[in-house]
């Protein structure tokens, strides 16, 4: 199926009482930077037996304010390979990138749906993934020299993965989207991880915090 050009978010209601999956109990004070290059994956399935569908889902960002958040945070529905790890496909019916200006306006939980009508759930589930976005599509996070530590201690430096003799990009810390954290319990979806020098997706199966993410089923 085509899918829409427009990057856009849609945020809204949802028309009924939904069933919730959630990725685990917030852990307070905790965040998860979505700096560029920086992935997550959370591995869900549907609550209950029975034919559902994906109608909606939520995110939890540390609120930004006016004019202070840089980059974007793309949010799509992956369906997952054969090793269990996440695909580079996208289910939504649109490509959905929450925009600089979403996540200045953004207070903490960002209810996002789209146009369409629900997704079909695969047998295998479905891997919700948040991808940190820079300005180029192979920028990431990289370790910070010390000379990039003498002008700016408190930033992020971003390089590129396919050109590494581009100029270092400094990213102060304050305007990096944050994802809110969550403790996951015993029965917390598998999550997979990427960023850095390698993009290859990691299972982090033991992990003590998770992006707190919640999805909606009808």
């Amino acid at each position: 199926m085509a899918q829409a050009q427009a990057v856009v978010p849609v945020q809204g209601e949802l028309n009924r009482q939904p069933l919730v999956t959630a990725s685990g109990k917030v852990k307070r004070n905790f965040f998860l930077a979505a700096s560029p290059g920086a992935s997550y994956a959370l591995h869900f399935y549907a609550p209950t037996t029975g034919p559902h569908i994906l109608t909606g889902v939520q995110v939890h960002l540390q609120p930004f304010g006016h004019d202070t958040a840089r980059g974007q945070v793309r949010v799509r529905i992956a369906s997952v390979t054969a090793t269990g790890g996440p695909a580079e496909d996208d289910l939504l019916p649109i490509k959905m990138v929450l925009t600089e200006s979403v996540l200045q306006a953004v207070n903490q939980s960002l209810l996002l749906d789209w146009p369409g009508g629900g997704v079909n759930i695969p047998a295998t589930g479905f891997f919700l993934v948040l991808e940190g976005l820079g300005n180029y599509p192979d920028e990431y996070t990289t370790n910070s020299p010390a000379s990039a530590k003498l002008i700016c201690p408190d930033c992020y430096t971003i390089s590129r993965r396919n050109d590494p003799n581009a100029q270092l990009r400094l990213v102060p810390a304050a305007s990096v989207p944050m994802l809110l954290a969550a403790k996951p319990d015993q029965s917390h979806p598998a999550y997979w991880m990427r960023g850095g020098h390698i993009p290859i997706w990691q299972p982090f199966l033991d992990s003590k915090e998770v992006p707190l993410l919640e999805v909606f089923f009808d």
